[in-house]
C-alpha cells in the first residue's frame, strides 16, 4: 500500500483556537492547493484508500475537520481503518522497541547521542 504524505499550513494558533483556519494543503507528490481547493484534495486523500502520513497529523486532520465539518465522518473512518499514521509517533515507537526512547541513540562502545523528534530530526536521524 502506498503512503501519501501530506501537511497543512494554517493561521497562527491562539487561545481558544487550537484548529486555526487553513491556509493551504500540500501532498508528497508536489500538489499544493489553497484553502479554496483543499476540501476536494482532502476528499481525494480520504477516498484513496491509501495510508495518509505526516508529522503531527492529528493537528492537520483537526484543522481540516474544523474547516470542512462534513468530512469528519470520513476522517474518523480513515482512523478506524488504520490509514492515518503519524511519523513522529512511529519514530518514537521504533525507538522504544530499540531501547532508545526519549531521543538517545546508542552505539556499542560509544557515548549516547541526543536527537529530537521534530520532522527534520526524524529525516536526518542521529547526529
Amino acid at each position: 500500500m502506498t503512503v501519501i504524505g501530506f501537511d497543512t499550513e494554517t493561521e497562527l494558533i491562539a487561545p481558544g483556537l487550537q484548529a486555526p483556519p487553513l491556509v493551504c494543503l500540500s501532498v508528497s507528490d508536489g500538489t499544493l492547493v489553497g484553502w479554496k481547493d483543499a476540501e476536494d484534495l482532502a476528499v481525494a486523500l480520504l477516498d484513496s484508500g491509501q495510508i495518509l502520513g505526516g508529522h503531527h497529523v492529528a493537528f492537520d486532520w483537526a484543522v481540516i475537520a474544523a474547516q470542512f465539518p462534513r468530512l469528519l465522518q470520513r476522517i474518523f473512518e480513515a482512523y478506524e481503518q488504520d490509514r492515518i499514521q503519524d511519523t513522529g509517533v512511529r519514530q518514537k515507537l521504533i525507538d522504544l522497541a530499540n531501547g532508545e526512547l526519549r531521543g538517545w541513540h546508542r552505539q556499542p562502545g560509544q557515548k549516547p547521542i541526543k536527537y529530537g523528534y521534530a520532522l527534520g530530526d526524524t529525516l536526518k536521524g542521529p547526529k
